[in-house]
């Protein structure tokens, strides 16, 4: 058996030789980053692991183009098993169908199965909104980061419009110089769907809008967009 001297597990040599070159080629020309690369090579060998135990030998080339659908089901019903979750199930999965893309575009072999193998689901974690210590600084901090003096009023403007009317990003860079709510209590918004809905304007708000536009070079249409 031989042993990829950047892997750190054996496997027989035609395997090992076509691991080297993938790592090569993910580190050359795909340049992926040294996590990336490490979770690939971690989840490869679990694979090989499982499928060494699976067949009772360590997997040749010709068994990994013969790996059937089962296998690679059975594979990740183990990782469950295991207690993996659903994200590090589906990170294995990605590095494993990125292998066998690999030795398919190379010419060693070819396997469909593993294009049938669906990922596991993985729940995105609803977004959080930003405290109002945070909003407070990152509003203060908008106008200080860039060079320019208006480019800063129009970043805080901005922010400001997101967080004290609850829009979202691109209704707010759609309003434009004639739609600003530079005075009033309310402001009516084109959402999703083209629905419509009122919305009220802090006094802050309109105050961040009227220093942006007050000092932004740039003397825009009344129909054209604010920023």
């Amino acid at each position: 058996m031989t042993k990829p001297p950047a892997l750190g597990y054996s496997c027989v040599p035609d395997v090992a030789a076509a691991l080297e070159e993938w790592r090569r080629w993910l580190t050359s020309e795909k340049t992926a980053s040294p996590h990336t690369l490490r979770a690939y090579q971690g989840d490869v060998a679990a694979f090989l692991a499982f499928l060494t135990e699976h067949l009772g030998r360590e997997p040749s080339l010709n068994d990994l183009g013969g790996a059937r659908l089962g296998d690679f089901r059975a594979w990740l019903a183990a990782r469950a098993g295991e207690g993996a979750i659903a994200a590090s199930r589906a990170r294995a999965v990605s590095g494993v169908r990125n292998l066998f893309r690999w030795l398919d575009r190379s010419g060693r072999l070819h396997n469909p199965a593993i294009g049938l193998l669906n990922a596991p689901k993985v729940k995105r974690p609803i977004p959080r909104p930003l405290t109002v210590d945070d909003a407070g600084t990152l509003l203060e901090e908008a106008s200080d980061i860039p060079e320019a003096p208006w480019v800063g009023l129009r970043d805080r403007a901005l922010f400001t419009l997101l967080y004290g009317c609850g829009l979202r990003m691109d209704e707010a860079l759609r309003l434009t110089r004639r739609e600003a709510p530079l005075a009033g209590d309310t402001l009516r918004v084109t959402g999703k769907g083209s629905k419509q809905r009122d919305v009220p304007v802090l006094p802050a708000v309109r105050q961040a809008l009227a220093a942006y536009i007050e000092a932004c070079p740039c003397r825009c249409a009344p129909t054209a967009p604010c920023s």
